[in-house]
């Protein structure tokens, strides 16, 4: 008996060292914003029926939430505020910001009048911490609650927006203060993807399936169907499911051919070839629809195909995780006359490792929607300036080599001036020849101010080879600022951008550390005591996890 209650308390203890070990490491990880590793520590804590504390409840969801796994980090604030309230205001702001991103209206008006948090105090939080690369050429259309399929189309404003827990689209004329309601309904539903016929009488319209004025729901779902409303100049007459609709099954984003002969739709019925496929059908002068047919492999894969649009020009643009993409809904375009072709993703200009949809190029200007703020939101870019950014890239790429090539030269030339010896004004007229050389190489490429700036450095380097001045290393402990800690250096990089676009400081992007994350720096000081003084500043702007970290340097 004894034996057996020794072999008990010992393993007993065993759990309790490694609980208290894990909560070690995961508190030191969390010091250093190494988030998969909190995540990953807090993993074998649980294991162990660890009762989880309000501070482990707070740290394991901040550290969700910075990785970007929403749907974790909700549910561990979720435990967290039921059980008490008192925390850091980030803490606050990250979980109003996740209501947002689940659309819990509910918990979001309780909150924010709990927290005392408005709306602009939480769009200026989300738009300083959560970053999208945002390109001087990109234009946010709306500001914090989700807009999206937004677009100007003959003097009118279309947008979608989540209101009261319904999406509704909407009309504005440029004209008009306000928007109002595209579409009349006698009962709340959420309204999506719609397509006017050609003489706008009548509209193909996405719904939730509904009867009477009560939606219908199946195990807590609703299935999406499209309805066709007939307009008239009073009121909307009450919409019907169209023939193509099928029991059980989702059908929605319908969008007629620019010649009103086809309708193409996205539909999860049997047959398909993956969660969901685009779909197309022959529509007869009277409005009729037959000949359903599956788009094919080329476009559809074995996962998700939505949110369809298409242009004059018959370029169907759709969202994909199924092709090769950069993570997430992808926008990808396709022209119908030619199928051959794999459909092309429109890049990283537009998609990101969030989801895009909803891309319109009407005019000068494409319109997308984006949950890269955890919330959907619309873009505008012009399409003269994106040609302008894509030229610009390829003469960059074109410049890189040019120096690439340049640096060989000059390596080379001063191997050999070194190996002949020449005398110093011999030297003079070499290295004015050499930048002569260099001038008319440069004029090659098409005129930029990047490419000038770039060639003055050229002379001090060339300068540097006639010298050959070596320095005795020097080594030196500065103190950095960091506001942020990213296991891939794109993360780090888009903190950058935002940071940079603050005009907060001399914001750089440090060598990746032994831990494996790539720390973005903001401030550096020569003294520990200067540097801690800085630090109250930028926790006083948002930047609540800003510490600082000591480095050597050599010079």
């Amino acid at each position: 008996m004894k034996t057996k209650l020794l072999i008990i308390m010992v393993i007993c203890s065993q759990f309790v060292f490694s609980q208290k070990r894990s909560l070690r490491v995961a508190n030191e990880q969390y010091l250093k914003s190494n988030y998969s590793s909190v995540i990953e520590n807090y993993k074998t804590i649980t294991a162990t029926k660890y009762a989880m504390q309000f501070s482990d409840l707070i740290k394991l969801a901040h550290s969700y939430y910075n990785i970007g796994d929403y749907e974790n980090a909700k549910k561990y604030y979720d435990i967290a505020f039921k059980r008490r309230t008192t925390t850091d205001r980030f803490h606050k702001l990250n979980y109003m910001h996740l209501n947002l991103v689940f659309k819990d209206t509910i918990a979001y008006q309780k909150f924010s009048k709990k927290f005392t948090i408005s709306d602009t105090v939480l769009d200026k939080y989300i738009s300083n911490t959560i970053e999208r690369p945002e390109d001087t050429i990109l234009t946010k259309v709306d500001s914090l609650m989700g807009v999206f399929n937004y677009y100007e189309e003959d003097q009118n404003l279309y947008s979608t927006i989540i209101q009261d827990g319904y999406s509704k689209n909407r009309v504005k004329n440029k004209d008009s203060l306000q928007y109002q309601e595209l579409f009349q309904f006698k009962i709340d539903i959420n309204q999506g993807a719609y397509s006017f016929n050609n003489n706008k009488t009548r509209v193909l319209i996405t719904l939730n399936e509904f009867k009477g004025r009560r939606i219908i729901y199946k195990k807590g779902k609703s299935n999406l169907k499209i309805y066709e409303l007939v307009l008239n100049d009073s009121v909307d007459t009450a919409p019907k499911q169209i023939s193509i609709n099928q029991k059980k099954y989702n059908f929605s984003s319908p969008v007629y051919s620019n010649d009103f002969t086809k309708l193409y739709f996205v539909s999860d019925m049997p047959g398909g070839i993956g969660a969901t496929d685009i779909y197309v059908a022959d529509v007869s002068k009277e409005g009729a629809f037959s000949n359903v047919k599956n788009l094919g492999p080329t476009i559809n894969t074995s996962k998700r195909e939505n949110f369809i649009t298409l242009d004059a020009q018959n370029n169907l643009y759709f969202s994909s995780d199924g092709h090769l993409g950069l993570g997430g809904l992808d926008i990808f375009k396709i022209n119908l006359d030619n199928t051959d072709n794999a459909p092309e993703n429109l890049g990283s200009e537009i998609n990101t490792i969030y989801d895009e949809f909803y891309y319109r190029a009407i005019n000068n200007t494409m319109y997308f929607s984006s949950n890269s703020y955890g919330v959907d939101k619309t873009y505008a870019l012009q399409y003269t300036a994106y040609l302008q950014q894509q030229k610009n890239k390829q003469l960059l790429q074109d410049f890189k080599q040019y120096l690439k090539e340049i640096t060989y030269a000059s390596k080379a030339y001063a191997q050999l001036l070194e190996s002949l010896q020449l005398e110093k004004t011999e030297l003079s007229k070499k290295k004015i020849a050499l930048m002569q050389q260099m001038v008319a190489s440069s004029k090659q490429l098409e005129d930029s101010t990047a490419v000038v700036n770039a060639t003055k450095p050229l002379e001090l380097v060339v300068d540097a080879i006639e010298k050959k001045v070596e320095k005795p290393v020097q080594k030196i402990k500065i103190y950095h600022t960091i506001l942020g800690s990213f296991l891939t250096l794109r993360r780090a990089e888009n903190l950058k951008m935002s940071l940079l676009k603050l005009n907060l400081g001399e914001v750089q992007i440090l060598e990746k550390t032994a831990l494996g994350f790539h720390r973005v720096s903001i401030k550096r000081d020569r003294s520990y005591r200067t540097a801690m003084k800085e630090l109250p500043y930028y926790i006083d702007l948002g930047y609540f996890d800003a510490w600082i970290v000591p480095y050597i340097i050599e010079r």
